[in-house]
């Protein structure tokens, strides 16, 4: 039976406002990014004046947004702004509005990046700044380094695992008990007798830790010392910080709100963090201005060649396979709407050209101008759609050079 014309101009229409449908979520996921500083703006009832579209239909398709995790929304008093939750998954599922180029993903980041005040009553961590695109880089050696340190630290555990598990064997799930039961285990067949009996003294003589060794575990042992070390308060100056937030959002002064702490993880205290470890815990009272400025270079440098050594594989990548070959090499069993795009690429450009900014601002200008290369590279991959050595007749490092920023 063959569908007569009305069903068969139903299905087209239906087909066309399902088109039309994620033109528009895309106009709401854009605009939400573009006034991520503006929690006024963000309420649906502000959104319906702006961009004209009648509230139950807003309300539809926002709600559609959120149950597919890339809108999230807020609580602000009795307003409830609406916030971009998932930069990555807007771009992957096309709901995002942004040329690729690098002037526009820069501007992605800085609309992403925190805020160390509140605006409106609103507070802006770095949630969605974690969620901008990323390439896959190096997963495999950071997953390796995870592992041995998740080892090393599950190990001494160990010990108490059976007198854990008869404490709780009635409390916690099935799957839970067996899992350590089955890691106890292995452990006891892979360990010597010896090895053994000094892990079961070890266990013994973290009790001295008291309170600490049973409430132990990643997020106590790793995640709460690096955050200790990243948490400073504020300046108490912050009239300026104020007023350039004034200028940001067009706000006025009562609009703004200083924090006493930094919602995100705050960069200075990285840098004062690593310039202890680089002076190896020397006073800074003993340190003049000089030596500190110097150790600084040191850090930003080596922050640098961090980043230099996340992408190289990436570069290498391009140069054998090209950006298609790498981005189907990414995407082998990832599902159409989850797939890696040239954004993602061109994303991986930002930090490490701001990052050889600075560099050369503090004085090292051969390791800039590496860096700025490499930025150059994948820039021009980019703009010219690179598809390898074998079949271009210049080389990615030869195009780069025809590249300006």
């Amino acid at each position: 039976m063959k569908p007569n014309s009305s069903i068969k101009e139903y299905l087209e229409l239906s087909k066309r406002v399902e088109e039309l449908e994620r033109e528009v979520m895309k106009e709401i996921v854009t605009y939400l990014l573009v006034n991520s500083d503006r929690p006024d703006k963000r309420t649906l009832r502000a959104m319906e004046r702006e961009l004209g579209i009648p509230y139950s239909k807003l309300r539809r398709l926002a709600g559609k947004l959120i149950e597919e995790g890339v809108v999230v929304e807020g609580s602000v008093g009795t307003a409830k702004p609406l916030s971009v939750l998932d930069l990555d998954l807007a771009l992957r599922k096309g709901y995002l509005k942004i040329e690729l180029s690098l002037k526009s993903m820069i501007r992605l980041h800085n609309l992403a990046s925190p805020s160390p005040v509140a605006i409106l009553g609103e507070v802006k961590g770095d949630e969605v700044y974690r969620m901008l695109p990323k390439t896959p880089l190096r997963l495999e050696e950071k997953r390796r380094v995870s592992k041995i340190l998740e080892w090393m630290r599950i190990l001494p555990d160990l010990p108490s695992q059976e007198e854990i598990i008869e404490r709780f064997k009635d409390k916690w799930p099935k799957e839970e008990l067996e899992y350590r039961k089955k890691l106890l285990e292995d452990v006891k067949r892979k360990l010597s007798d010896k090895e053994w009996r000094e892990l079961v003294e070890l266990n013994r003589e973290l009790g001295k830790w008291g309170p600490f060794f049973p409430m132990s575990g990643g997020i106590p042992e790793l995640y709460m010392p690096f955050m200790r070390s990243n948490t400073f308060e504020q300046p108490q100056d912050l009239d300026r910080l104020v007023v350039d937030y004034m200028r940001i959002t067009g706000l006025p002064r009562d609009s703004i709100k200083p924090l006493r702490y930094t919602p995100h993880l705050d960069p200075w205290a990285l840098y004062y963090r690593d310039v202890v470890f680089e002076l190896q815990f020397k006073e800074l009272s003993e340190v003049d201005d000089e030596e500190l400025r110097r150790v600084i270079k040191r850090v930003a440098e080596k922050n640098l060649k961090f980043l230099i050594y996340l992408v190289k594989p990436l570069i290498k990548d391009i140069e054998k396979i090209g950006v298609k070959g790498v981005l189907k090499k990414w995407n082998r069993g990832i599902p159409e709407e989850l797939k890696y795009t040239e954004y993602h690429i061109l994303s991986e450009v930002v930090p490490l050209g701001f990052a050889s900014l600075l560099v050369r601002k503090l004085g090292n200008k051969e390791l800039a101008e590496e860096a700025l290369k490499y930025v150059k590279m994948l820039v021009a991959a980019l703009i010219y759609d690179y598809k390898g050595e074998e079949k271009e007749s210049k080389t990615l490092e030869e195009l780069a050079e025809e590249v300006k920023l």
